[in-house]
């Protein structure tokens, strides 16, 4: 199967979902509420540990996704993402948790660390440009080109499990890695605009694909045709 990307001229780069086949869904989840967010603190790459409240919010996660049929769970491994998978895979029957580097958080610079609100203060300079810029005016922060790629790497080894047969594929993450996650199957390349991204919140993006067979001719006696659909069925579902 050809995976999906134009190597070539990485300004086109972006997901090309007919290359799938059947019905596959992909699950995104941002972690629960870590002590960093209770604290508001910008955490970024920092690792802070779940919350008693943000190992509820796992747990009723695990509860709604304890009927999915998940087959495969992946996770940032920053603790506050990890736990919540480690939560999430008891109510799974027992899918092991792998850890993907590609889901951590994208990287926030010389802001990490400190409070949001702290932040006009402690670097004023570098708060107008975040006004103006987003992170792409932040010092050291991760640039939307670079977190974009990831995101379209991720997509690509995403592809490459659905091709070997696994069809409902979960993976935690974070709230600024998951926007651009969704953003990549559109071929947006701008921060703006966001997506909501509550603590535990679910995101589903399904394949309802069929596909015509090498020699020309369509799989199976009762497919009508070839067909595509594929869409964010949730957006920050909160079970």
């Amino acid at each position: 199967m050809d995976i999906i990307f134009d190597f070539c001229n990485i300004l086109h780069k972006m997901v090309n979902f007919k290359s799938l086949e059947g019905e596959i869904d992909f699950y995104f989840v941002r972690h629960g509420k870590s002590t960093g967010n209770k604290k508001n603190i910008i955490q970024g790459h920092l690792d802070f540990p779940l919350s008693e409240e943000g190992k509820l919010q796992a747990k009723r996660a695990g509860k709604w996704f304890s009927d999915k049929r998940i087959d495969m769970i992946l996770t940032s491994p920053l603790s506050r993402a990890k736990s919540t998978a480690e939560l999430i895979a008891e109510s799974t029957g027992g899918v092991e948790v792998e850890t993907e580097e590609l889901l951590k958080e994208l990287d926030t610079g010389v802001f990490s660390g400190f409070v949001f609100d702290d932040i006009p203060r402690t670097h004023p300079e570098e708060w107008a440009s975040f006004q103006e810029k987003s992170w792409e005016g932040v010092t050291n922060a991760e640039k939307p080109d670079e977190i974009y790629n990831r995101a379209v790497e991720l997509w690509n080894k995403l592809f490459i499990l659905a091709s070997r047969g696994y069809r409902s594929i979960l993976a935690v993450s974070h709230a600024g890695m998951i926007q651009w996650i969704i953003k990549a199957t559109f071929g947006h390349r701008e921060w703006l605009p966001l997506f909501p991204m509550s603590n535990g919140g679910i995101f589903q993006f399904s394949v309802r694909n069929r596909l015509p067979a090498r020699d020309g001719k369509l799989r199976g006696v009762n497919n009508p045709g070839t067909s595509y659909m594929y869409r964010w069925a949730l957006i920050n579902f909160r079970p």
